[in-house]
């Protein structure tokens, strides 16, 4: 969600409001698929991820999401974004998060440990030169992450 503030911020409300679709349920893919041309960004939270299934996409985007989810829920997440790919195009992945992460529950989340497959091939692999601090409510507003941020695009294959 603070990715679309911003990117309305940075397009303006009305070609925002003309281009973006959040999609928060299958009501909401229908629509958007009968409406595809008019959208140049489409927006599905992580816990719909299944809804990803309904569009043909050539390109995922996650920042750092992933590691607020379980293991097993990032394991589904890789199937759908696998279930995508398409043997007469790339489809490409963009992944950005901490390389080690401990959930409240005590789960620890690893990035070099997603289900990542050996027929991916890997454009970028490098510590994130820009995403080293996360915003707070409460001052300092700006704090750095406790731990190393790693990110990759790959072409991902199923």
């Amino acid at each position: 969600m603070v990715d679309l503030y911003f990117i309305k911020q940075f397009m303006g409300i009305t070609k925002f409001n003309s281009t973006v679709a959040l999609i928060t349920d299958k009501d909401d893919a229908k629509t958007v698929i009968n409406k595809i041309n008019r959208f140049s960004i489409i927006a599905i939270q992580a816990e719909n991820h299944e809804l990803i299934q309904h569009f043909n996409i050539d390109l995922v985007l996650n920042i750092v999401s992933m590691g607020e989810m379980h293991p097993s829920f990032v394991s589904e997440y890789f199937r759908d974004i696998r279930r995508l790919y398409k043997t007469d195009k790339n489809l490409y992945f963009y992944c950005c998060k901490r390389l080690e992460k401990t959930m409240p529950d005590g789960s620890v989340t690893k990035f070099l440990e997603y289900p990542w497959e050996k027929e991916d091939q890997i454009i970028v692999d490098e510590l994130c030169p820009w995403h080293k601090e996360y915003y707070s409510f409460t001052p300092p507003f700006y704090k750095k992450f406790d731990g190393p941020i790693q990110h990759q695009i790959r072409i991902m294959h199923n």
